[in-house]
């Protein structure tokens, strides 16, 4: 049997499984999940004929419930198709916008069992989950805490609705026409089961209503290793951008999905925000993409509060892009310490992670690997912490960890049993 058979096999055969578990479990209390009741109730008939082996369903090409859509530009040679899954999510449906060349990449991922008993913790019904949505005046939607949210816990999971290829949404195709470009944009939307869920997300009625959704409310993303931008309903109607934020946002390309999670404790009746951008940058991209002018305790700070902010964070934007470089390791030690010292004074800790390892990697370079495991132990350390446990995450960074480890005992030693890195002795 082929991969993408085997695949398809366990698309059909857990999508029964579930209607079973669903079916069994309906005789002894009556479920609170409307849409995966509308979703289970609607594929009925097509998961009884998907375990009888004669039967076929409506198109073949499962996970895909249409024909793929395309578009092609002669002039460059390139073709984009969007491919819609209405079971993916427990019926709340996902469409990509990609290269075919990209489908069977995709097709593993839509094709995950496990994300569909994943995806019910954000059906909870409204009373049990950790947060509530609300109009905020002159903003739209926020969502605020309705329970403690304690440091660290993920309080929100979201999966795609549309998933589109930054090739296509970036770059200009001369073959493709304008309404060839809508259309496409447009099946991608209209074929979701739920497709309100999606076209009522922010958006400015002078644009394209599907591609203006996608600028404002998509996350960036990388998918077996090609750039993606991710429209998560869960997670766009969620947490506000300001500037003193308190929520991080995390994606897992193995299952797709998006997560907020505290940074620190949240007291009920709080709006869930997220940004570290500089305060005129920040000011600029809600007031021309969202409209509105930001009113938090930074935004509206004194002139003197924000201007050291934004040094702050301007230094850390430089020794990001710097600190490979360099070549000396009293520097690289002193650097260190103050980026470590700026992300904590502006509340950063959940970067922590990312930067140690960077930080880690750089003593690596310049043979100090002492330094190069301390920095990798705090990036695991933050991992396991701020990054909600992430069982990828913390086994590469314990794999690093351990490879590290193994170089230093390697590493040849001088009479006294200190290390040389780089003809120097430590």
């Amino acid at each position: 049997m082929s991969l993408r058979n085997l695949l398809l096999s366990g698309v059909a055969i857990s999508r029964c499984a579930a209607l079973e578990q669903h079916t069994h479990s309906s005789h002894r209390s009556t479920t609170r999940h409307l849409a995966r009741d509308a979703f289970f109730t609607g594929h009925q008939a097509q998961c009884s004929s998907a375990s009888h082996p004669s039967s076929t369903a409506s198109y073949s090409q499962l996970p895909w419930s249409y024909p793929p859509h395309c578009v092609e530009d002669s002039s460059t040679n390139s073709k984009f198709c969007v491919y819609t899954s209405s079971d993916y999510n427990n019926g709340h449906g996902v469409s990509f916008i990609t290269a075919p060349t990209a489908e069977d990449e995709i097709l593993s991922m839509v094709s995950n069992a496990s994300l569909t008993e994943r995806g019910r913790e954000h059906l909870a019904p409204a009373d049990d989950l950790p947060y509530l949505v609300r109009e905020v005046p002159d903003k739209g939607r926020g969502i605020f805490a309705q329970h403690p949210i304690r440091k660290g816990s993920v309080f929100l999971v979201g999966f795609p609705a549309v998933v589109i290829s930054q090739e296509f949404e970036l770059e200009t195709f001369p073959g493709i026409s304008d309404a060839a470009l809508h259309r496409l944009y447009e099946v991608a939307f209209q074929q979701l089961p739920f497709a309100a869920r999606v076209t009522s997300l922010a958006h400015s009625p002078e644009h394209d209503l599907y591609q203006d959704i996608v600028r404002k409310n998509g996350f960036g993303a990388r998918i077996a290793g090609r750039p993606y931008s991710g429209v998560f309903p869960e997670i766009d109607v969620g947490p506000s951008y300001r500037a003193d934020w308190h929520t991080m946002v995390r994606f897992s390309a193995s299952t797709l999905s998006v997560e907020a999670m505290a940074v620190r404790d949240i007291a009920p009746g709080e709006e869930l925000v997220i940004s570290y951008l500089p305060t005129s940058d920040r000011l600029q991209l809600l007031e021309k993409h969202y409209g509105f002018k930001c009113t938090c305790t930074l935004c509206t700070a004194s002139p003197e509060s924000q201007l050291l902010s934004d040094t702050r964070r301007s230094r850390i934007q430089e020794i990001r892009s710097s600190i490979e470089g360099i070549q000396d390791l009293a520097v690289l030690n002193n650097t260190a310490e103050e980026l470590v010292d700026l992300l904590s004074l502006e509340g950063l800790d959940f970067k922590l992670k990312d930067y140690h390892w960077g930080i880690a990697m750089a003593f690596y370079r310049l043979g100090d690997l002492d330094s190069a495991i301390r920095h990798a132990e705090q990036a695991l350390e933050k991992a396991k912490v701020l990054g909600g446990g992430d069982e990828e995450e913390v086994s590469a960074i314990s794999g690093n960890i351990v490879f590290l480890r193994n170089k230093r005992d390697e590493k040849p030693r001088t009479a006294s049993g200190s290390e040389q890195h780089n003809g120097e002795t430590h």
